[in-house]
């Protein structure tokens, strides 16, 4: 019966078979390698204060990345655990299959985004960066991410400013 569920979960894949004399057992649920970027990814449900929450984790060059992805429609099954509330789920409520739908997302445009940034990072190192270059970047950083006030912003500029 294992056997048959397991299989089931993955049209697209044959999977193992067991070996001679042992019979096919996972300890754990099979996931499609078709359907994951990365074979470490996986939904799971925190609680919040305003309920539960979906959350994706999932690892990068080792280095583990656990992000938001919305409200859970599920509830407490009395044992620590969850599972789907009845019915439909409102709109801004995630179901198991939306969460794995929506983490997959953030996976592949998370891969994606620092693809881009460990190239521009080599370019960099390969031919260095210049001061002009850095003190820009510093000021569209100290504007957008920082949120400087205007008069912080006119005083680095001017500091910052080309003589001449």
């Amino acid at each position: 019966m294992a056997e048959k569920v397991a299989r089931n979960r993955c049209p697209e894949r044959e999977l193992p078979g067991p070996l001679p004399g042992q019979t096919f057992r996972p300890t754990q649920p099979v996931s499609c390698w078709c359907m994951t970027p990365n074979p470490s990814a996986r939904p799971f449900i925190r609680q919040r204060a305003t309920g539960p929450f979906w959350y994706a984790k999932w690892s990068r060059n080792g280095q583990p990345v656990v992000r938001a992805l919305g409200r859970a429609w599920v509830e407490s099954d009395g044992n620590g655990g969850w599972r789907r509330r009845r019915g439909r789920a409102p709109d801004g409520m995630l179901t198991g299959a939306m969460a794995s739908e929506r983490m997959l997302v953030l996976v592949r445009g998370h891969d994606a985004e620092q693809t881009l940034l460990e190239r521009d990072a080599q370019e960099r190192r390969r031919r260095g960066v210049t001061f002009r270059e850095l003190a820009a970047e510093y000021l569209e950083w100290l504007e957008h991410v920082k949120a400087a006030k205007p008069s912080t912003l006119r005083d680095h500029r001017l500091l910052l400013a080309e003589a001449g």
